[in-house]
């Protein structure tokens, strides 16, 4: 029987062989060289005897983790294993026999269940789940997920999650999900279940604010189709009334995880340069969750039954009550400080299950507090639209917020990223990064640095959207933009109100 040996999948796809013993770090004596601070100088050691491959910590300073498990001094590894030293993650691939015993030995073992579900075996094809900002997690055995360390998967910066939330059992290759009287539920597919749910793949898992996605083996997550256009771009039906939403839109999202591994030439196959980041890794997850805070605001302006016309903008939720924040000229007239519309009411949009699609749900929100001097506005939902009526919010409703930073900590150069509905072809939020650029004196109200300058894309519809620092937290609202020389486009710079300015606002949510 021929076949071939063992190997490891690196970041950028290059395969590693692996043959007797091999040490890994960031030693440069090491055989697999990581370029990471995190790793130790020699951190773990593989060593291949016949078909067996076994891992083993080097007592390193922050452990050796398979499928995101800490383990203890060895483990046997088993195909599609993921290893993680420090911040890189390597995919172990184990011998490959030749094509007669594949097809004799390997083939995946499949029994359709009656709702259509397969069961797969869980030597042929393993099971993953795979997060919203790319973590994988190897499902071999049965886990638990919360935001408690305890947990086999720790969600310890999701606030929305409970301690212990829920948990997946491993049961004749199958994936069973079941909620943990959790406070917000877990969600199976935007549908919140009651009872244990069996998974299948591709099957999308709400967990507070995170997001997981069952992989079964090797086959590929569908990508959803983003041509599908929102409810919104077509009008907002209110009442018996159709209310055409001017200027709904935006640049689809293309959110593109920032913790990309680069790799450095190596000499020879088996050394391998690795430069990674695991603060741009943490950024990542921390804008992948603001993103889900993150609302459209629609306005009818005059009479909501009647008009045919809607101011439009963006907000971020800063509460799990829903309070929205978001600058006055998108709710209401600066010159006359009065609500656009006759009936004093706002309305906010959001996709639960997916935001970086259009938003798919309404909401109703009063009007709660508003400057018109500092372009700041705050709201509240108190109904759902649904169907053109409005229906009360369930009790249980928790939403996902954005936690408030401290905007007199950032200097300039200090990198941001703007969020929001800039209104320019599509309905998908947009995403923008750029840096502080300095600052602005507010002349309207007196206020020295009053206003954030920023290089970030910022266009209309953005107006009262997010501006975020690399932790995820909101540190200012976007609100103009200024044009050297209006005509000719020549330049520009956005600006920011920063967010301790809206310490009133920021209160009055808690």
């Amino acid at each position: 029987m021929s076949t071939n040996l063992p190997r490891f999948v690196m970041p950028n796809g290059q395969e590693i062989t692996l043959k007797g013993q091999m040490t890994l770090g960031r030693s440069v004596e090491t055989d697999i060289r990581l370029d990471d601070t995190i790793a130790s100088r020699k951190h773990a050691v593989i060593d291949v005897v016949g078909e067996q491959v076994t891992l083993t910590d080097l007592n390193s300073s922050n452990g050796t983790h398979v499928n995101e498990l800490k383990i203890g001094a060895s483990v046997t590894l088993h195909d599609g294993d993921r290893v993680r030293i420090g911040n890189v993650t390597l995919v172990f691939k184990s011998a490959v026999a030749s094509s007669a015993e594949t097809n004799k030995v390997a083939s995946p073992m499949e029994q359709p269940l009656q709702d259509g579900t397969v069961v797969w075996q869980s030597g042929a094809a393993p099971m993953t789940l795979v997060r919203g900002d790319g973590s994988e997690f190897g499902l071999n055995r049965s886990v638990r997920i919360g935001r408690s360390k305890d947990n086999d998967i720790d969600l310890l910066e999701d606030t929305s999650a409970s301690h212990f939330h829920c948990k997946i059992d491993v049961i004749a290759g199958q994936a069973v999900i079941s909620d943990l009287s959790s406070s917000n539920g877990t969600w199976v597919n935007g549908k919140k279940i009651s009872k244990p749910v069996t998974l299948k793949h591709g099957d999308k898992i709400l967990v507070g604010d995170s997001v997981l996605r069952l992989r079964v083996g090797e086959q590929p997550l569908v990508i959803e189709d983003k041509t599908k256009s929102s409810p919104l771009g077509c009008g907002l039906l209110v009442g018996s009334s159709l209310i055409a939403v001017i200027g709904v839109g935006a640049i689809a999202i293309a959110l593109v995880v920032v913790g990309v591994i680069m790799l450095s030439p190596t000499p020879t196959p088996s050394v391998v340069t690795v430069n990674t980041s695991g603060s741009a890794t943490q950024q990542a997850a921390n804008e992948q969750k603001a993103l889900r805070a993150l609302v459209q605001v629609i306005v009818p302006v005059g009479d909501p039954k009647t008009t045919k016309q809607s101011s439009t903008g963006s907000g971020s939720i800063i509460s799990n009550k829903g309070h929205v924040i978001t600058n006055f000229h998108v709710i209401g007239d600066k010159k006359t400080g009065k609500s656009y519309n006759n009936e004093g009411w706002a309305a906010i949009a959001i996709n639960w299950n997916n935001p970086s699609d259009a938003p798919d749900t309404l909401y109703i929100c009063d009007v709660i507090k508003t400057s018109a001097t500092l372009d700041l506005a705050l709201l509240k939902p108190r109904s759902l639209l649904k169907n053109g009526q409005a229906q009360a919010l369930p009790a249980d409703l928790v939403f996902p917020f954005l936690p408030v930073g401290n905007s007199d900590a950032m200097k300039i150069g200090d990198p941001i990223a703007v969020l929001g509905f800039p209104g320019l072809g599509g309905d998908t939020p947009t995403f923008t990064r750029g840096t502080i650029s300095g600052y602005l004196v507010d002349d309207d109200n007196g206020i020295d640095k009053g206003w954030f300058k920023t290089d970030a894309e910022i266009n209309p519809g953005n107006s009262g959207g997010m501006a975020i620092n690399s932790n995820g937290e909101l540190i200012g609202v976007p609100t103009l933009v200024t044009f050297n020389k209006p005509s000719q486009a020549t330049g520009k710079i956005g600006e920011i109100r920063p967010i301790n300015f809206a310490a009133e606002f920021v209160n009055a949510a808690r």
